[in-house]
């Protein structure tokens, strides 16, 4: 079965307010973007398609082997441009990754693909390290186990099958941060998977200054 990934590199990154979006900060002479899509371009079987903001589109210098597409509003939007690139009259399998998160690795990858094999959904999760609280709307809060809860990370797995019904059927919505929660809202059960814990998306400043220690010492 063809496999594809939808790598989201289609938004403004507000909350980092650099004056650019995130993933075309350069470091070491090399975007965020540029160091994920790396990775993916690693592996040989792998149909790759890259959705970039609007604004960026035709100045982004575009490289061989990817498939560029421009993405909408929306995360949500965004997606469903992604899933226009990919033939899908024939089942495949789907994965959709945060550009933003540029120390994905191929074994993640290809685990994330293999898990498709036996079920419908593969996410990957990592466990919490802090002690939390819940919070109210009204700012009362209380303690509770971290052991009941974890981190959801990209690259999200589907068969096509499951993810198209889920953007045929579920509208958008900001309460949706990601496709497993569209996914699980539109009746499919969500497995998950141990990830990689430094596959962290980058969001703000701190995280930035992180990746940029990270990658003098790592990603010469």
């Amino acid at each position: 079965m063809d496999k594809y990934a939808i790598v989201l590199a289609g938004g403004m990154g507000s909350r980092m307010q650099a004056g650019i979006p995130k993933q075309f900060i350069r470091v070491q002479q090399k975007t965020i973007l540029d160091y994920t899509l790396d990775v993916f371009a690693s592996i040989s079987d792998l149909h790759t398609i890259v959705v970039l903001p609007d604004l960026a589109f035709k100045s982004f210098e575009k490289r061989n082997g990817f498939t560029y597409c421009i993405g909408g509003s929306t995360r949500h939007a965004s997606v469903k441009s992604g899933l226009k690139a990919i033939d899908t009259k024939h089942p495949c399998l789907i994965c959709i990754h945060d550009g933003a998160r540029p120390l994905v690795n191929t074994a993640l990858i290809k685990k994330g693909f293999s898990l498709l094999n036996n079920q419908k959904t593969a996410i990957p999760c990592v466990s919490l390290k802090d002690s939390i609280r819940q919070v109210d709307a009204k700012g009362k809060n209380k303690s509770v186990s971290r052991n009941n809860y974890k981190l959801i990370q990209t690259p999200q797995f589907f068969t096509s099958e499951i993810l198209l019904k889920a953007y045929q059927n579920t509208p958008s919505s900001d309460l949706i941060t990601d496709d497993a929660s569209l996914v699980e809202k539109s009746g499919t059960a969500i497995h998950l998977f141990e990830g990689e814990k430094n596959n962290i998306k980058i969001t703000y400043k701190e995280d930035l200054e992180w990746f940029k220690f990270y990658a003098a010492q790592h990603l010469k």
